[in-house]
């Protein structure tokens, strides 16, 4: 599965969980895994979809 195809199942699995509140998304992963760069992505194609993002910490 390419990291565009895994993008694209978080968002539309984040976007189908309802909550009332806050979500929040832990990133787990050996350094240099492609931690950052799925956050990013996974961040800037929320933002796309319409969902505001407080921040992303490291």
């Amino acid at each position: 599965m390419e990291l565009r195809d895994r993008i694209d199942f978080l968002c539309k699995t984040i976007l189908a969980i309802k909550t009332a509140g806050r979500l929040v998304l832990g990133i787990d992963g050996l350094s240099r895994s492609g931690k950052t760069t799925l956050a990013n992505q996974l961040s800037q194609t929320l933002r796309e979809q319409g969902i505001s993002m407080n921040g992303l910490h490291s």
